[in-house]
């Protein structure tokens, strides 16, 4: 497998974190290297179609140590002078998240070989001895190996210090409503007319807060466009240790597909100490495509177009019973097209 590794110590890396670890399953994302720290052989590899690969931050707070944090499948690698940009679609969690190993022996060979790789500069490297996800693994958004993650990255004193939480963005039971969700490249598409669950779990910081702790934050999505719109709030405070919360959306009906973005963003708060009030940084937004309308337009626009040439070429004089089925069909036709389009 292909190993991505990045620092986090800039607050660009970070928010690039953030994302990676927090955006739903078939996000797109964009993570760019200079030529020169890319292992020769990952080029070769990067041309294989959908390349399985592993996103993993680096940190210096003890000695250089290597944090995998995501799977990915690799769309493809473009060139841009001596700057390659990995478009990377994103997957499940992985389950190698080191938690608990301190001796040297006990570190397995991938991690031994990436960190002398990176030492070497070399940011993107192959790591034949990775273990291979199972299909489940790679696919599924766990929320378990999610928790793993944040506990791992929590572990890095730079992330406790400048992260107060992190959160995972779930699209609720897609696996019941597989036909009506269908994921393209970076975004979803919606069916008209659905109801569109998403889920956000978050985990604060370990850092040390007040017992009676004030929201320290909130995970914010928006919608550009007529593709959906909020049923329930768009925002999430985050003022637990540990909790989740569901955001319901409605797509809209229509005769013609919609497209727009579902933005996520995050705001951190900040209190004065003795004074009302409080401050808050935006950072972490990135949009997702999305779009609704897949038969229901084609349906509508049919039927209410089959109606309609109906009632204008008009049905041969067969007889009062064919007549009376003819009117009925008008009718139905003209019903489920109005009905598709408005509703």
């Amino acid at each position: 497998m292909l190993i991505l590794s990045s620092y986090c110590m800039e607050r660009r890396y970070r928010e690039d974190a953030i994302n990676v670890v927090g955006l739903t399953r078939g996000a797109l994302i964009r993570w760019r290297y200079s030529r020169k720290h890319v292992e020769a052989s990952c080029l070769i590899l990067g041309r294989r179609a959908r390349q399985k690969v592993v996103l993993a931050f680096l940190s210096e707070d003890n000695g250089l140590s290597l944090v995998p944090v995501r799977y990915a499948t690799l769309l493809c690698i473009e060139q841009h002078g001596s700057v390659l940009e990995f478009v990377l679609k994103l997957e499940g969690y992985p389950r190698s998240s080191l938690v608990g190993v301190a001796a040297d022996s006990e570190l397995p060979i991938w991690y031994k070989e990436g960190l002398r790789k990176v030492g070497s500069e070399e940011l993107v490297f192959s790591a034949p001895q990775f273990p291979r996800p199972s299909g489940g693994e790679f696919r599924e958004s766990n929320v378990s190996l999610w928790e793993n993650v944040v506990d791992r990255i929590f572990a890095e004193k730079t992330f406790q210090q400048d992260v107060g939480f992190l959160y995972c963005l779930c699209l609720e039971n897609c696996r019941h409503v597989f036909w009506r969700v269908f994921a393209f490249r970076g975004g979803f598409f919606f069916e008209s007319n659905t109801k569109v669950k998403f889920r956000v779990h978050y985990k604060i910081s370990p850092r040390p807060r007040e017992v009676n702790m004030k929201p320290i934050g909130e995970v914010v999505l928006g919608i550009s466009g007529a593709a959906l719109s909020f049923v329930t709030s768009r925002r999430v405070r985050i003022d637990a240790p540990r909790d989740s919360r569901l955001i319901e959306l409605q797509a809209d009906s229509g005769y013609r597909i919609h497209r727009g973005h579902l933005s996520v963003s995050i705001n951190e708060f900040r209190y004065a100490h003795g004074k009302d009030g409080r401050a808050q940084d935006s950072f972490s937004r990135h949009d997702i495509p999305v779009a609704t309308g897949i038969l229901s337009p084609l349906l509508a626009s049919l039927a209410a177009a089959f109606a309609i040439g109906l009632a204008t070429i008009g049905l041969p004089s067969l007889g009062g019973e064919l007549e009376i089925i003819g009117l009925a069909l008008f009718t139905v036709l003209g019903a489920v097209g109005l009905s598709q389009g408005f509703k």
